[in-house]
């Protein structure tokens, strides 16, 4: 049993790393282009923009709402609920795997 759960937690771990090593390669730029490509073409040069007319001045914000009576009390933000569904799904999973294990000793 000892040598499952290592192995899982070694596969979670693999899994981990690779994410975030997949994910910053992805956001990191390539430091060289795979093959070169030819220069682009000069653009024409365009007419002058005339000048625009001023805006016209802002009407007045209105007041803001009133503050509720418990601030922090709001549905966003503190968790995200597809992260606590996989969390559930997956504490199902260990827990009906680590029940089966324990019937089989």
């Amino acid at each position: 049993m000892e040598r499952s759960r290592f192995r899982t937690l070694l596969g979670i771990g693999l899994i981990v790393f690779g994410v975030i090593f997949l994910s910053q390669a992805l956001a990191r730029p390539m430091t060289e282009p795979s093959h070169v490509l030819p220069p682009l073409p000069a653009l024409p040069q365009l007419a002058p923009l005339s000048a625009l007319p001023p805006l016209p001045p802002l009407p007045p914000l209105p007041p803001p709402p009133a503050p509720h009576d418990i601030p922090f009390m709001h549905g966003h933000g503190w968790f995200s609920p597809p992260l606590v569904l996989i969390g559930l799904i997956v504490l199902a999973i260990v827990w009906r795997r680590r029940g089966a294990c324990a019937a089989s000793e």
